[in-house]
């Protein structure tokens, strides 16, 4: 007997109550997602889809890199691009190259094809997706007019997919930057089941940040360097982490049913954090490694390794400094000195450590605009540095950090279960034992968000122990 296929809409109004019920109204008004469809016959489903949800449009721009896409035996962009003509819109198609690296430079010249009869089609993987949101802010900033933006996921990659921000290149180093989330975004099971397995895995890297990233900002939050912590977001991707590690090995098999509850996660994580206005949930340290990594990848014209793999390895490492740190640290005994450097002697370090990557200037330029401003907070939270050390033995801090972070082996495991990185080495392309340590040692100069990296800059011991 034959199993059904099964498509399944998540239910926005289903989300937006929870969300209510976490975060308060604004929250749950804030998300302008208004049709999820997640299954196996999103195609037939994209022609009534345009038909509801972008009733004024007049023309398509479908925005595609130029790398073969499948869908199951069958070649994926043709079907799209015959869908969505067979609605009666004029259709205009913009490839990009797969090695696109996401600036604002691409966004700006999709925008610049936008009219206010414009259906914007995003299909591809987390940077091409990232570009077309920032366009289509880029055009409603200029205008005045919010075009309708589809967005069909080729990868179970990233949760850009659903996210009101995009990650772009600013002067050679990632920065969030406004966007808005896709009106409809449809999942399509056999598409994304035919990307390469190590896309798939990636994605679970990615979400294996949930694991230590609320660890790091409950951290900031302890030590006075952020005022909006919560643990809401972490309760509603609770049961979406257990799932991802219970289903690991289907992950990385690409079984349907690790493929559907991979794509569910990504999309609510996505909304998620667009709805609480903030990423720290599911980016920290961990995050910051990789955007390291990829920023002396780009320096040096090397190609970059998958975002999430780096991010799963990153979430490994952090896991096993949360460890060493809640074991064996005495915050007590650190130097004060090297927990509050000068001004002057933390731009040296910057200028000093990025200049073999940056011969210009633009990027410690660019890195210095943004870590001034963690450095001037850090810099007057000496009383809330005593307090913290005082409740460090006998407080409340330590075991709260326990509660949030998962110990190491299980992240490890999951990862290996599907088949993804678990080390540097793993990785491809690999990076060796200098890179690595230098990404432990120094990517928390990369961005204003308070880590567990910042600390352990201030007394790297617990990593030797």
């Amino acid at each position: 007997m034959t199993t059904p296929r099964r498509t399944s809409i998540l239910d926005t109004a289903d989300l937006r109550g929870r969300v209510a019920a976490e975060l308060g109204d604004a929250g749950a008004q804030s998300i302008g997602i208004r049709h999820i469809l997640l299954g196996d016959d999103a195609l037939k489903r994209l022609r009534p889809c345009v038909q509801e949800h972008a009733s004024g449009a007049r023309r398509a721009v479908i925005v595609a890199d130029d790398r073969p896409m499948r869908r199951g035996d069958d070649t994926l962009k043709p079907m799209v691009t015959g869908a969505v003509a067979s609605t009666g819109l004029a259709v205009h198609t913009i490839t990009l190259s797969r090695d696109l690296h996401a600036d604002e430079a691409t966004a700006r010249s999709i925008a610049d094809t936008l009219d206010d009869k414009s259906l914007l089609l995003s299909v591809g993987s987390g940077n091409l997706t990232d570009v077309c949101k920032h366009a289509r802010v880029r055009f409603l900033e200029r205008t005045g007019h919010r075009v309708p933006h589809f967005c069909w996921p080729t990868a179970n990659s990233v949760n850009a997919y659903s996210s009101g921000l995009a990650i772009l290149i600013v002067q050679g180093v990632k920065r969030s930057l406004p966007s808005l989330a896709p009106d409809v975004i449809l999942c399509d099971l056999p598409t994304l089941r035919s990307a390469p397995p190590a896309m798939q895995r990636a994605g679970l890297g990615d979400m294996m940040a949930r694991c230590v990233a609320q660890g790091d900002w409950y951290l900031a939050h302890a030590l006075g360097m952020d005022d909006d912590y919560s643990d809401a977001v972490y309760r509603l991707l609770g049961d979406a982490e257990q799932q991802l590690i219970d289903h690991a090995d289907a992950i990385g098999r690409q079984a349907p049913d690790g493929t559907r509850v991979l794509a569910e996660a990504l999309t609510v994580s996505g909304i998620v954090l667009s709805a609480a206005d903030q990423t720290a949930p599911l980016s920290g340290w961990e995050h910051v490694i990789s955007h390291y990594l990829d920023l002396v990848a780009l320096a040096a014209g090397r190609p970059l390794a998958l975002h999430g793999a780096q991010v799963g390895v990153g979430s490994i490492v952090s896991a096993r400094a949360y460890e060493a740190l809640l074991d064996r640290a005495d915050p007590a005994s650190w130097d004060v000195v090297r927990l509050f450097p000068t001004a002057d002697a933390a731009r040296t370090l910057i200028d000093r450590h990025f200049a073999p990557h940056d011969p210009g200037g633009e990027r410690r330029a660019e890195l210095w605009r943004d870590y001034e401003a963690k450095w001037v907070r850090w810099n007057a939270q000496r009383e809330r540095w005593r307090a913290f050390c005082a409740d460090w033995h006998g407080g409340g801090i330590r075991d709260h950090l326990r509660r949030l972070v998962r110990p190491a082996r299980v992240v490890e495991q999951a990862l290996a279960n599907a088949g993804a990185p678990v080390s540097f080495e793993e990785l491809d392309p690999a990076v060796n034992d200098t890179l690595s340590r230098s990404a432990i040692e120094h990517a928390h100069l990369v961005r204003r968000r308070f880590t567990l990296g910042d600390l352990l800059a201030c007394d790297p011991a617990p990593l030797r122990g």
